[in-house]
């Protein structure tokens, strides 16, 4: 069976496996004890296994867009949270997807079965989805491109977020009347698959679907 830095290291191969160290630095970083690393998109397995040390004691994540080199600094001063003017290359669009499995201000989260349903009625199946840490809890949904696209021209960069925010609106338009949180920013930081959810002891962020589809812009 394979192991959960496995789990981490194809997580990070199927986001990264496509880039070249060009496209930008991966981000892995955690927030309590402050934590911060960067690796090339060459150094993928080198990041699973630190992304999975940590997470033996704290939350980790990656931010799922590549950053500049030039941002190392700063990012480093923010301990892991990046700018959108910071980053590099997009390499997929997310949805997070909160259930009324978790504990909430607010009643009005889709079950789980709602959320897949509502992922079902995409125009486009995601490539990969991360069950978060409760079996039937929130779900991360990938739609990984089959190239990264450079995004350091703000015109590039504001294509992208609009093409984010709209393709959530269609995610969200799917769950009404449920709640859909808006996490359309490029920025976006998400569970790293194989690490632990420490709100939940034991548990870890899993994928519950895994294809070979990748998707292009033009």
């Amino acid at each position: 069976s394979i192991d959960k830095c496995e789990l981490a290291e194809n997580h990070l191969r199927i986001l990264y496996g496509q880039s070249e160290p060009s496209d930008g630095l991966i981000t892995i970083y955690a927030r309590k004890p402050h934590a911060v690393e960067f690796f090339s998109t060459r150094e993928i397995r080198p990041a699973a296994e630190f992304a999975f040390r940590l997470s033996e004691k704290t939350d980790v994540y990656h931010l799922v867009n590549l950053v500049s080199p030039k941002a190392v600094k700063e990012i480093q001063a923010r301990h892991g949270r990046g700018a959108e003017a910071e980053l590099q290359s997009v390499v997929a669009f997310v949805c997070e997807i909160d259930t009324n499995a978790g504990s909430h201000r607010e009643t009005d989260y889709p079950s789980q079965k709602a959320a897949f349903e509502a992922l079902s009625a995409m125009p486009l199946s995601p490539s990969v989805v991360n069950l978060s840490g409760l079996p039937d809890g929130g779900l991360h949904a990938y739609w990984v491109l089959e190239r990264p696209v450079c995004i350091v021209e703000a015109s590039t960069r504001r294509r992208m977020k609009a093409i984010s925010r709209a393709w959530q609106a269609k995610l969200r338009q799917a769950l009404v009347p449920q709640r859909l949180d808006s996490t359309f920013d490029l920025v976006r930081v998400l569970r790293v698959a194989g690490c632990r959810n420490h709100k939940y002891g034991d548990i870890a962020t899993r994928p519950v679907l895994v294809t070979d589809r990748r998707y292009c812009l033009e």
